[in-house]
C-alpha cells in the first residue's frame, strides 16, 4: 500500500482518466513533467497540514491541498477551452466526493489562469486547487 495521500493522488488520477474530458487518458501525477500533447492534466499535491483540532490520540485528520493543473494549446478561446475543460473536471470529482471512501470531504477552493510561456510548449493553464479531508491513523500513514 502506499500513504493516504498518494491513494488520493491516484484516485483522482484515475476518476479523471476515465472520466470522458477533453484531456481523454493525458492525464498523470507528479510536480516534474512534459507536456507532449494537449490538453492535459496534472495532478499535484503540494501541501498537506495536519488539522491538530479534529485529530485525536489514534489518528489525524488532514487538509490535502491537490492542484488540478489544466493545461490547453494557446489558441484562440483557450480561456473558453480551460473553463470547458474545468466543468468536466468538477462534475467527474463530484459524483463520488469521497473518491471512494478515501476522503470525507472533497471542496473546491479556487482557481487560477495563467500563461505558461516558459516552458517548451507555450500553452495555458487554468489551476484547481481542490481541499481533501482525509484521516490516517498515527501508526499506520497507508490506512
Amino acid at each position: 500500500m502506499a500513504h493516504k495521500r498518494q491513494q488520493i493522488r491516484d484516485r483522482i488520477v484515475a476518476v479523471l482518466a476515465a472520466a470522458g474530458t477533453a484531456a481523454g487518458s493525458r492525464v498523470s501525477s507528479g510536480s516534474v513533467y512534459t507536456l507532449a500533447e494537449l490538453p492535459a492534466i496534472k495532478v499535484v499535491t503540494p501541501r498537506d497540514p495536519r488539522l491538530a483540532e479534529a485529530s485525536s490520540n489514534t489518528s489525524d485528520a488532514h487538509t490535502l491541498l491537490v492542484e488540478i493543473r489544466l493545461h490547453d494549446a494557446l489558441v484562440e478561446g483557450l480561456d473558453d477551452a480551460l473553463d470547458a475543460l474545468a466543468v468536466q473536471v468538477h462534475v467527474a470529482l463530484m459524483a463520488d466526493a469521497t473518491l471512494d471512501g478515501l476522503t470525507l470531504d472533497l471542496e473546491l477552493e479556487d482557481s487560477e489562469l495563467e500563461l505558461a510561456k516558459d516552458s517548451k510548449t507555450p500553452h495555458g493553464r487554468l489551476t484547481m486547487r481542490w481541499v481533501a479531508l482525509y484521516a490516517v491513523s498515527r501508526t499506520n500513514p497507508e490506512a
